[in-house]
């Protein structure tokens, strides 16, 4: 019996999915049934860190040791050659190399395996057809450096030859010569996947941008479809065939995104904080898909994942500890009660120890014996002229204007060191309108800080601005672009610091000159 090659191809997907789904299942049974005795297992986690950090002679040394950020934790780690260096970078710092040894790796599948069954048992559908794991375009200074940033990656490599054939578009759209180039074929891929089951993106933003372009390049992209081969960005595109769907063409010609994935079950991303008015958007435009937030995942370690309904602490991964902000004390996982706040630290396989994530969360319940957390915002504080500010202000701020304006969505804050003028705070909106009035709400929460008041009322710190626009994510997001961060990484934020002249310069040229 001989079958045509497209039939193989159809049957593949199917079958890797079965065969990927199935591989995940042990690590769920075990996360499952451990977490009634959570405290055992990170006392077996923290045993057997130990021996990957030389520096550390016993327990002793290791709880007389303070909680550290990145750059003390790399200096003070031996990395062995060969080590893969995973790149990141958050909105507001430079590139940071994280190194990917063999068991810390395997630390992320011990949260990555039970997370991935559970929502498949939650959401079935997802198992009914392709994946989109969101790829983003790799800038040339990091492909000639050889990085990667393929969520793919993380797992072994059987299970990534299984998982490429599920996958709706080929990792190879990150290697266009540019980014508008990668889009497009991201796009075509993506329009061209009759099956599309499961969407899985970082920040909801990425993906409406995708839906943006869609809609502006939906003829070159359905002509794209027609013909099976590219109809924009040729020599861009050329290490890479064209997908072609003549159905799919006509669904969007005629439809819209709205028709084209009629089996999509499941939507991902993040959808706490100032995410929180954006992933409704994206939910908003598919409606009747389910969707579900996503746990707190750096590149530097795992916190939390979605299991079971709830944003549990991946217990099994790293050994934990938490710092209270408001005593100072490093709370171990049995001290934590409902309500309280804190700041992870993580003891990882590749060297860090007490690593101090500048992540606020919030303790939100328990399943069974393993703490709930919900992410509130990133730790960071302004003090320009001593008006001494941090990001629980501006969470206040973002909280009141989503109750007092709905219609318009946070985008940044900008805190703003000029040397022609007094230092000052500018407000970025997205939406129409409001202006005066939004600034209005602004600038009394901030005066009713007394320091910010007390800046003002010398001389020291000039009026908040604020800027709202319908086009304002998509200026931020060429901001953060021109700064060199990769499309993917990029999300809201709640603040920034714009400091030097390079910096300045770019906002704006992007914003427009701020008087």
């Amino acid at each position: 019996m001989s079958f045509h090659y497209g039939k193989i191809i159809l049957m593949l997907t199917p079958i890797s999915q079965i065969i990927t789904h199935g591989s995940f299942a042990s690590g769920w049974y075990s996360f499952l049934n451990d977490a009634g005795s959570c405290h055992q297992v990170q006392a077996r986690i923290l045993e057997n860190s130990l021996k990957k950090h030389p520096y550390l002679k016993s327990k002793k040394d290791f709880l007389s040791l303070p909680p550290a950020g990145f750059d003390e934790q790399i200096s003070r780690i031996q990395i062995p050659h060969g080590t893969r260096l995973q790149p990141t970078s958050g909105s507001g710092h430079q590139e940071k190399l994280v190194p990917y040894t063999k068991p810390f790796l395997q630390q992320l599948n011990r949260a990555l395996n039970p997370w991935l069954f559970d929502m498949a048992r939650s959401y079935p559908g997802i198992l009914n057809g392709s994946h989109y794991w969101s790829i983003s375009w790799l800038p040339t200074s990091w492909r000639e450096k050889g990085w990667e940033l393929d969520d793919s990656e993380l797992l072994p490599s059987w299970k990534k030859s299984f998982l490429r054939n599920i996958m709706a578009v080929p990792s190879e759209v990150s290697r266009a010569e540019t980014l508008s180039a990668s889009q497009f074929a991201t796009l075509a891929f993506l329009a061209g996947s009759h099956d599309l089951s499961f969407v899985s993106v970082w920040s909801p933003t990425f993906f409406l941008n995708h839906l943006k372009l869609l809609k502006e390049w939906k003829t070159e992209i359905a002509a794209t479809l027609e013909s099976g081969s590219w109809q924009k960005f040729k020599k861009e595109l050329s290490h890479l065939k064209a997908p072609r769907s003549p159905v799919q063409a006509k669904k969007l010609t005629t439809s819209g995104h709205h028709d084209l994935w009629p089996r999509l079950a499941l939507i991902s991303s993040w959808a706490s904080s100032t995410s929180t008015e954006w992933a409704t958007e994206l939910q908003e435009n598919f409606p009747g898909v389910s969707f579900q937030g996503k746990g707190l995942w750096a590149t530097e370690g795992v916190v939390t994942i979605p299991f079971q309904g709830k944003n549990i602490l991946a217990y099994q991964s790293h050994f934990y500890e938490f710092l209270d902000p408001q005593s100072g004390n490093i709370l171990q996982i049995e001290n934590l009660k409902e309500g309280m706040e804190v700041y992870p630290l993580l003891t990882t396989a590749n060297g860090f120890a007490r690593y101090h994530m500048k992540d606020r969360l919030v303790v939100s319940g328990k399943f069974k014996s393993v703490p709930a957390l919900e992410f509130l915002e990133r730790e960071d504080s302004f003090d320009m002229v001593g008006e001494k500010l941090d990001n629980k202000v501006f969470l206040n701020l973002h909280d009141h204007l989503k109750i007092e304006f709905p219609d318009l969505k946070w985008v940044i804050a900008f805190a703003v060191k000029d040397p022609a003028m007094k230092p000052y705070y500018l407000f970025v909106l997205e939406g129409l309108g409001h202006e005066a009035s939004a600034g209005k709400l602004i600038s009394g929460e901030l005066e009713g800080h007394f320091h910010y008041h007390l800046a003002q009322e010398l001389g020291q710190l000039g009026e908040c601005r604020v800027i709202i626009r319908d086009n304002s994510y998509s200026l931020y997001e060429k901001f953060q672009l021109s700064r060199g961060m990769v499309q993917g990484n990029i999300k809201v934020e709640l603040t920034h610091w714009i400091k030097g002249e390079k910096a300045l310069k770019l906002l704006h040229e992007i914003f427009g000159k701020i008087s």
